[in-house]
């Protein structure tokens, strides 16, 4: 298992040898998939909202803002009502961005103006954007992979002029945690109705088997 990387506009230069860094990238490399055959559909097992909220938990735990992250705080007078999915401002002072993509093509170009935007209006200087490898990605409805990313930064550079920090999910699949045996008491209404709050629960509540 490992955090797979690639850089833009020098972000690898940028962010080397700084401990939040590191510390996030260990995170990811610790991530295990959550799988719930039949939630969604049988070739797509792996649970997306679990995943969501076991990043959400190693950013929470280790200092990165994740509620209210905001492109355009109120000073600027955008009125933009968009978020970001992560943010932390380093003791060096760098102002961090990030979004944890398991969406489709149309959803990375988002994340992309988002980054972009960011750095023109000054409310971050880099931004960081969190995919899982090909070979997770295909078992999540309509996701793009860190390959997939990859290669559309490789042929289109210039667009971006963020430094862009993307790592990728690789995860041991032979690790792969069948959740349903987590709450083997919860029904399939149960299962379907958890909401955000109830998810992050879940993952404090099992922490020691979904992490290496």
């Amino acid at each position: 298992m490992k955090c797979m990387e690639y850089a833009i506009n020098q972000a690898d230069y940028i962010v080397h040898n700084l401990s939040d860094i590191d510390i996030l990238k260990e995170e990811i490399s610790r991530l295990k998939m959550p799988v719930t055959k039949g939630y969604v559909a049988e070739k797509y097992p792996i649970n997306q909202k679990i995943l969501n909220a076991m990043i959400r938990n190693r950013l929470q735990n280790n200092g990165w803002k994740v509620k209210g992250v905001k492109l355009a705080p109120k000073e600027h007078g955008l009125q933009i009502r968009q978020n970001g999915d992560f943010s932390k401002t380093l003791e060096n002072g760098l102002r961090i961005f990030g979004e944890v993509e398991f969406g489709n093509i149309a959803s990375i170009f988002r994340d992309f103006f988002k980054i972009s935007f960011v750095r023109d209006i000054d409310t971050y200087d880099l931004g960081i954007l969190v995919v899982p490898s090909n070979n997770a990605a295909k078992e999540i409805e309509g996701c793009y992979s860190f390959q997939d990313v990859k290669r559309i930064l490789e042929h289109t550079r210039g667009s971006i002029q963020t430094p862009l920090l993307v790592l990728g999910i690789h995860s041991n699949r032979e690790e792969d945690i069948d959740c349903y045996k987590l709450e083997p008491d919860w029904d399939k209404k149960e299962w379907k109705s958890q909401s955000e709050p109830k998810w992050d629960e879940f993952v404090i509540k099992h922490q020691d088997q979904l992490f290496r």
